[in-house]
């Protein structure tokens, strides 16, 4: 089985029961174009899937979104038993810290809108 004809199983199977599928089937298919679609699911290495999550780019949530999307794809894969195992790194990094907002002051605000009429 090659790697486009079982996204578009997954796909389809996603579509099936109901879910939106289109943020997951392009990450999918983005991992198609770059693993190559006519490769056997079989041949599908570690080594591919962390180089499709990049090597030197920062932990982000688009990150953490292509390996939610590649984790339901490889389970689904192995429960339909083209793999043994799905070859997702071993380890997850944690989600990057959100911003903490800062509420300024009346004093601050009054000095910031002070500076802009200067």
């Amino acid at each position: 089985m090659t790697l486009h004809d079982l996204v578009t199983q997954y796909v389809a199977f996603r579509q099936a029961l109901g879910k939106r599928a289109q943020s997951t089937e392009d990450i999918l298919r983005s991992f198609c174009r770059a693993v190559g679609p006519q490769t056997p699911v079989k041949k599908i290495r570690r080594s591919a899937v962390s180089g499709f999550f990049g090597h030197s780019e920062p932990i982000t949530r688009a990150w953490h979104a292509k390996y939610t999307a590649l984790k339901g794809f490889f389970q689904f894969a192995v429960s339909r038993g083209h793999l043994r195992q799905a070859p997702l790194p071993t380890e997850v990094p944690k989600y990057p810290p959100t911003a903490i907002p800062y509420i300024y002051s009346r004093e601050e605000l009054c000095r910031l809108l002070n500076r802009n009429r200067q």
